[in-house]
C-alpha cells in the first residue's frame, strides 16, 4: 500500500497543492472555474487555498512555502519563476450608487477632484500602490484619501456606506458590494495582467495539472 501510495504521489494522482490568490483576482471567473475543474479532475488532490497579495505570493513561491499563485504581474518576474498570462483587468471608480457621479455612464477625471476617497494603504502593496498614485497624477488627480485600509474587503464596505470613493482594480464593471456601483474612469491609464506564476525547479506535477486545467477551460 505505501508503495501504491508512493506511486500515485509520484505521478501527481494524490498529495496537496498550495495555491496563492490575489484578494481581487479570486473574482475573476477564469479563477474560481479553474478551482471548481480541478477538484473535480482531481478530487484526490487537496487543494489548499491561501489569499496573499501578489508581493507576498511571490516570496512565499520562490521561498517553497507556496506551489503556484494568482497574482497581478510584477514589472518583472523572478527567473526561477513561469507564468501564464490570463488576461488584462483595469482601474475602475467604485462609489455609492445614491452618489450624483452614478448616475454617469463614465466618469471623467475632473469629476473626482474634490470626492473622498478609501483606498489600501501602501505598506500593504508598495509597487501597485505607487503605480497607481503615479497613473493617477499623470491624469491630473492627486486622490484627497480620507480613509486606508488593509484590504479591498474593507474598502469596498467603507464605500458601501458612503464614507467615500474608491478606485479599484476589476476584469469588468459588475460589482461585488451591495449598494456599491462600479464605473469606467475615463484619463486614467491603469492595467494590471492577472497571471497564475509557479516555481520552475523541483517537482511540479501537481503544479502542472493546475496549468492543464486552466488550458482547458
Amino acid at each position: 500500500l505505501a508503495g501504491e501510495r508512493a506511486a500515485r504521489i509520484a505521478t501527481g494522482k494524490v498529495g496537496v497543492l498550495r495555491v496563492g490568490f490575489h484578494e481581487t483576482a479570486g473574482r475573476s471567473r477564469i479563477v474560481s472555474d479553474s478551482f471548481r475543474d480541478f477538484r473535480r479532475t482531481y478530487p484526490d488532490i487537496e487543494l489548499r487555498l491561501l489569499q496573499m497579495t501578489s508581493p507576498v505570493q511571490l516570496d512565499a513561491i520562490e521561498h517553497g512555502n507556496l506551489d503556484a499563485g494568482y497574482i497581478y504581474m510584477p514589472a518583472t518576474l523572478p527567473a526561477d519563476l513561469a507564468s501564464r498570462v490570463l488576461g488584462e483587468h483595469r482601474i475602475y471608480l467604485a462609489l455609492h450608487k445614491r452618489h450624483s457621479l452614478a448616475k454617469k455612464r463614465e466618469i471623467i477625471v475632473r469629476d473626482l477632484a474634490d470626492e473622498p476617497f478609501v483606498g489600501i494603504a501602501r505598506s500593504v502593496n508598495p509597487a501597485y500602490y505607487d503605480a497607481l498614485a503615479s497613473a493617477c497624477r499623470l491624469a491630473g488627480l492627486v486622490p484627497n484619501v480620507v480613509q486606508e485600509t488593509q484590504s479591498e474587503a474593507t474598502t469596498m464596505n467603507l464605500v458601501a456606506v458612503g464614507l467615500g470613493l474608491a478606485l479599484v482594480v476589476s476584469a469588468d464593471d459588475e460589482s461585488w458590494t451591495r449598494d456599491v456601483v462600479i464605473r469606467p474612469v475615463r484619463g486614467i491609464d491603469f492595467t494590471m495582467s492577472l497571471a497564475l506564476v509557479w516555481q520552475t525547479s523541483g517537482a511540479q506535477v501537481l503544479t502542472q495539472r493546475l496549468v492543464d486545467t486552466l488550458d482547458a477551460l
